[in-house]
């Protein structure tokens, strides 16, 4: 045999000898199960577009902090001790409103009842009745603290800022 031909047997000989060992085997079975799994693939999709991700699922927790207990409701109000001239925050529809117009007037019964009113709706989360309530309570009393606290839902740092809240 000439040197070429035994080179060519050789180089034959090496390939299928690889085929013959464990490594050559995986390799031979690797081939295969990757030209297998891109038919599928390929098949399966049939030209269309990949399958879409069905979008992530959004939890929405709309957390209502519960305030404290409101101050007693007022039995004695004196006209002159409220704030009324730092209300002006309030539709002029508003029913507090009204009460405020009459409490200006010399009318205890009706300052006594804005105290209630706008504590009961500090207490219910109302922002805006917190920061009246602090607006026209006098200075000092539990009244100007419940709503400087948002119903006692914050510290006194967030005083006049409720409704925003």
């Amino acid at each position: 045999m000439s040197d070429s031909a035994s080179g060519e047997q050789r180089r034959s000989r090496g390939f299928v000898g690889f085929l013959s060992t464990v490594p050559g085997i995986l390799t031979a079975v690797a081939a295969v199960v990757t030209a297998v799994g891109g038919v599928y693939v390929g098949a399966s999709r049939d030209g269309t577009s990949p399958v879409p991700t069905p979008a992530p699922t959004q939890l929405t927790v709309n957390l209502r902090m519960d305030g404290g207990a409101p101050p007693p409701r007022a039995t004695q109000v004196a006209a002159g001790s409220l704030r009324l001239d730092d209300v002006d925050s309030l539709p002029s529809a508003d029913p507090v409103q009204g009460l405020v117009d009459a409490c200006a007037q010399g009318d205890d019964g009706a300052c006594i009842q804005i105290l209630d009113q706008l504590t009961l709706e500090c207490s219910d989360g109302d922002g805006l009745s917190c920061d009246v309530l602090y607006a026209v309570s006098p200075s000092g009393t539990e009244y100007e603290s419940f709503g400087a606290s948002c119903g006692y839902r914050f510290t006194v740092d967030y005083a006049g800022t409720c409704e925003q809240q």
